[in-house]
């Protein structure tokens, strides 16, 4: 079994309408040792008309995000990436906002469905298809506010460049490690999934926003 802690910043808070600006992850075995951490940056095929929210947020400005790598090619590095790895994977990521507790894995699923794959990370468990460390802390009824910062704190974690992708993947990855050492991640798992990419056939339609929420989450 193989985790994949995840993070992501974007051009907005809602994804479906948000480019994807960076992505980072820690690739782990089931033991939790850290196989790979790999980033990616993506230049946005269009701004977002309701950017100025999510730079307030991570700080990565339009003219930043245009010195970036194309969306295509970072894209498909990506994905050649993931798909390396055949084993039962998971996806790992820290959301908690309520309306956008799957943020991360709609936005990367979005993308593999535009390159012609349909990955399964995670589980069904409550209202997510992949592993939150939101659900997780909660499952293991820690006794404080159980956003990313109120977390890292709590376990004595420290956060460098909070709301930046490759240091919120670390304290995420940080925070599952603790969490793990309270409650049998085996129990929180129960339901499982196949979790292992399958490849589709390419879409040649264009995809309206509903039918892309549809299909991202399951």
């Amino acid at each position: 079994m193989t985790y994949y802690f995840a993070d992501v910043e974007a051009t907005s808070v809602y994804p479906i309408t948000a480019e994807l600006l960076t992505a980072d992850f820690i690739k782990c075995d089931s033991k939790l040792n850290v196989i790979e951490e790999k980033g990616f940056k993506f230049k946005p095929r269009q701004w977002s008309r309701d950017a100025e929210e999510a730079v307030n947020i991570h700080g990565i400005t339009r003219d930043q995000a245009m010195t970036f790598p194309s969306h295509e090619q970072s894209s498909r590095e990506m994905m050649n990436w993931l798909l390396q790895d055949k084993e039962r994977s998971y996806l790992v990521c820290h959301v908690n906002r309520i309306a956008n507790r799957t943020y991360d894995a709609i936005i990367l699923r979005m993308i593999a469905l535009d390159y012609g794959y349909y990955f399964d990370f995670g589980i069904k468990f409550r209202e997510s298809d992949y592993i939150s460390t939101h659900s997780l802390a909660k499952y293991a009824k820690v006794s404080c506010a159980l956003d990313l910062a109120s977390l890292a704190k709590y376990f004595g974690i420290k956060q460098t460049q909070h709301h930046t992708s490759k240091d919120d993947v670390r304290v995420c990855y940080e925070i599952f490690k603790k969490l793990v050492q309270i409650v049998d991640i085996n129990d929180f798992l129960k339901g499982d999934i196949n979790g292992e990419f399958k490849e589709t056939k390419k879409r040649t339609t264009k995809k309206s926003s509903s039918s892309v929420y549809s299909g991202v989450t399951g």
